[in-house]
């Protein structure tokens, strides 16, 4: 059985992503893996969802535009199966060389943290 959790909207990487063996993901671990959503993501109104022991569903909101601002005082565990849902904002559709660079940028200084 592989554990996985799955991201979809305005991230890199959609679908199923493979949890990692050896430790556990929080939040913005989980976003930064599937590729860090660009700047055209509503990263205020970031959604997880998991299914509870009684099979319904509970999803939270996250502010990851603050995590990603150095405060992960909110960050949260993901765990497998989670699935993370990050909203595009209106308006804005394409993929900008800026877009890129922040993407770069961002996932560089993410790197950093687990040297």
């Amino acid at each position: 059985n592989k554990r996985v959790f799955r991201t979809n909207g305005a991230t890199q990487k959609t679908g199923e992503i493979i949890y990692p063996d050896d430790r556990s993901l929080t939040l913005f671990e989980a976003l930064s893996i599937a590729g860090l959503p660009a700047q055209n993501a509503d990263l205020k109104n970031v959604r997880l969802t998991r299914k509870l022991t009684d099979g319904k569903d509970e999803t939270t909101t996250h502010n990851v535009e603050m995590m990603l601002k150095g405060d992960l005082t909110k960050d949260v565990p993901v765990k497998p199966d989670d699935s993370i849902f990050v909203e595009p904002k209106s308006g804005k559709k394409r993929f900008s060389l800026q877009d890129a660079l922040w993407v770069v940028t961002t996932i560089t200084g993410v790197l950093r943290l687990f040297r």
